[in-house]
């Protein structure tokens, strides 16, 4: 919308106001033109976007109420969805949806991130949009391709809602194109973060603790790579449903506070992670009538809030809603064991005849990659023993920081105690300290008394402080006993496993 007045006659300006109803309500554009007339002629007057807003007076005639009761409600109310008249033709049509009024609006802001997988899945995606909070929420939506990304925020739009502002990094995937697009349809404001400053973004933990869990339920459940994406969102989904005692949840969990109303966890709470369960399918399904699958958590965007992602011994993931566990007997019972046997034995030799479509994913840089990615292992756990070396290795390394800033960044996520104003101070190191000219201050060694090395720390509190190499390191010498042994105390239990050399009751007495 755009108006252009060039004239000196006040007449040619009062025929223009009385023509155009709009720019007489305008107050801005009249006051402009009254002082540019006093000086003896009138300069251009220009306005865009939607700057026409419903009135109090007007309110109150078509609502029929009184004029104070039409000022709160416009103090009280949004008009984000107001049709511009004064451009209304009476053949034109207007657009059928208008997505900034479809949707709930959240009180929260929402971090976005791309997670890339090991290997392509079962199902062909390469990587996850996550989307979290600061109060340990988040939800993963599945891509096959980096740039599909605006699908998920077509989702995430559609299944919880409009969010304060959207953050998230200079990815050209999320800053450009149909992200950006469908961001500015909803009317949700985009902000990124500034290169080099992950301690910016104030769901990282959220991110971290996700994959921690990832990788708890990888090793101890024996879980094929190829099915990473949906462990992934299984494990965020039930963070997400967990009352972490979290300073920003205040007792509660992060579903119910993203949703506004108290969270439900039946759709998880039946089942752990790759579970034997027997699953029925349809008449009209390729599928057998009952079968022995494995449970791979909820389907989220297809079926109902009880319809399951199962794995079959074809390599197949299905979705079904009438699953049941084993019973005792059943779990004990010769046959059912060999029917596990057997289901192994066939999903392993289909997923090797599918390895050729399980594609690894080439990046460019690939320490890079491994520092941000999903890193599983499908071998359990394994242990360096400790050797004694006598030769002194403080050498310089014959690669740079920048070349190289895994290598250099090995004090990343350590968690210290500092002393500041006789007063105990926990924080987390976040990582390098860069100077004006984007590079790092100081530089790195091995030996730490010649490391000159900066680095940030957050503490609890939200402050973030630089603090030298060697500093660090006596902090971390100083929680050490005389053998090197750093203590800590244990807050919770989070997962265990025994072999058949642990003590049973029986033995005990």
């Amino acid at each position: 919308m755009r108006y252009h007045i060039q004239s000196q006659s006040r007449e040619i300006y009062t025929i223009f106001s009385q023509t155009n109803p709009y720019f007489s309500s305008c107050p801005y554009a009249l006051s402009q033109l009254l002082s540019n007339e006093s000086k003896g002629k009138i300069s251009s007057v220009s306005s865009k976007g939607k700057t026409y807003n419903i009135k109090p007076e007007q309110l109150t005639r078509r609502w029929r109420t009184s004029l104070e009761c039409a000022r709160r409600t416009i103090d009280k109310t949004e008009q984000r969805a107001l049709r511009d008249w004064t451009r209304v033709q009476g053949d034109r049509r207007f657009r059928p949806t208008q997505m900034q009024l479809r949707y709930p609006r959240l009180k929260s802001e929402v971090f976005c991130d791309i997670k890339f997988g090991p290997c392509k899945s079962f199902e062909g995606n390469t990587c996850l949009a996550v989307y979290a909070t600061k109060f340990q929420w988040a939800r993963a939506y599945p891509l096959s391709k980096e740039r599909d990304a605006h699908h998920s925020l077509s989702h995430f739009f559609r299944d919880f809602g409009l969010p304060e502002i959207l953050i998230f990094d200079s990815a050209l995937s999320l800053t450009q194109g149909e992200y950006k697009r469908t961001a500015s349809k909803a009317q949700v404001p985009i902000k990124e973060i500034e290169p080099f400053h992950p301690n910016q973004n104030l769901a990282e933990d959220t991110f971290r603790e996700g994959s921690r869990l990832y990788n708890r339920f990888m090793t101890a459940r024996n879980i094929r790579t190829a099915l990473w994406d949906r462990v992934f969102m299984y494990c965020l989904e039930t963070r997400s449903h967990m009352a972490l005692g979290h300073p920003l949840q205040n007792g509660e969990c992060g579903a119910t506070i993203i949703q506004g109303h108290t969270a439900d966890i039946s759709h998880i709470a039946d089942f752990s992670m790759y579970d034997w369960c027997w699953t029925l399918s349809p008449k009209q399904s390729n599928q057998h009538r009952k079968q022995l699958t494995r449970w791979l958590g909820p389907s989220f965007n297809i079926g109902g809030e009880l319809c399951y992602a199962l794995l079959t011994a074809k390599a197949q993931v299905i979705i079904r809603s009438s699953v049941s566990p084993l019973n005792k007997e059943g779990i004990n019972s010769e046959d059912i064991r060999a029917m596990k046997n057997e289901f192994t034995q066939e999903f392993s030799r289909r997923l090797e005849s599918k390895q050729s479509n399980t594609e690894l994913i080439e990046t460019p840089d690939k320490m890079n990659y491994n520092k941000y990615s999903i890193v599983t292992d499908d071998s359990g756990p394994s242990f360096i023993m400790y050797e004694d070396d006598e030769k002194d290795d403080f050498t310089a390394s014959d690669y740079t920081e920048e070349e190289d800033q895994i290598e250099s960044d090995k004090y990343i996520s350590f968690k210290v105690r500092l002393m500041e104003d006789d007063m105990e101070q926990v924080g987390i190191i976040k990582g390098r300290k860069r100077g004006p000219d984007g590079k790092f201050i100081g530089k790195y060694n091995a030996n730490p008394i010649l490391d000159t090395s900066v680095y940030e720390i957050e503490f609890q509190d939200g402050r973030v402080e630089s603090y030298f190499a060697n500093q660090i390191v006596e902090c971390i010498l100083n929680e050490s006993e005389v053998e090197s042994n750093i203590s800590h105390h244990i807050k919770d239990f989070v997962d265990h496993r025994k072999d058949a050399k642990a003590l049973t009751k029986m033995k005990l007495f």
